[in-house]
């Protein structure tokens, strides 16, 4: 079964030594980044993607490539996981098979952008009532996205090209499952996942949790 977890680091101060408990790719990315509030963003997804590797029984510091669209990946293949953030919510799925995860925060949106959807999902979402549309389209754009994150390999996949509004049966990849989870009630989840069960609820962990769970709580720390 995939395991999924989400982390809402909202309220919580990112400790000087956190980067330090990165492994190599993830301390890449994050050097890459230029804005502050983005390099926050990705150590505390990467410190989520420790810990649940962990508590899974996979060694955090296994080689990882990226495809290039630029998904990291077990080199090895023996683990499949997926990575998604929105503001202070990390969402980190882990499975056996190829896996999806998406989060977001719901928002006023231009519906406009539905434009770059495959037409059956932008007729359905204008066919919803206008008081549900909103909702509606993060109800796409998630499960959209965690399907195309499950289902892409070397090969890159248009939003425009596939419609996730059919059942199950009638998608082209038939052995993909998907599911939405309402994280609350301005933040939804989607979990996609080929030949494995979805969890039925999220595991939530606490920032501080995290940290002492890594072996690095605020109190003895060693940098």
């Amino acid at each position: 079964m995939v395991k999924a977890y989400i982390l809402n680091w909202s309220d919580a101060l990112l400790p000087e030594y956190a980067a330090l408990l990165l492994p190599a790719w993830r301390r890449e990315r994050v050097a890459g980044l230029r804005r502050p509030a983005a390099q926050e963003e990705s150590i505390w997804t990467g410190l989520l993607w420790r810990w649940a590797m962990e508590v899974n029984g996979f060694d955090p510091d296994m080689d990882i490539s990226c495809l290039p669209a630029g998904k990291p990946v077990a080199a090895d293949g023996t683990v499949f996981f997926s990575l998604s953030n929105s503001g202070p919510l990390v969402l980190c799925a882990i499975g056996n098979a190829p896996v999806g995860a998406d989060v977001q925060q719901t928002r006023p949106v231009k519906l406009t952008i539905a434009r770059r959807f495959h037409p059956e999902e932008q007729t359905w979402l204008t066919a919803q009532p206008e008081t549900e549309q909103e909702r509606a389209f993060f109800r796409l754009w998630t499960r959209k996205e965690a399907w195309v994150k499950a289902a892409s390999n070397e090969e890159f996949l248009s939003l425009s090209q596939y419609n996730v509004i059919k059942s199950l049966p009638e998608w082209v990849f038939m052995d993909y499952n998907v599911i939405v989870k309402n994280v609350s009630s301005r933040c939804m989840a989607a979990l996609c996942s080929r030949g494995e069960a979805l969890p039925a609820a999220l595991t939530q962990i606490e920032p501080e949790a995290l940290l002492t769970a890594l072996g690095r709580g605020k109190e003895n720390h060693p940098y």
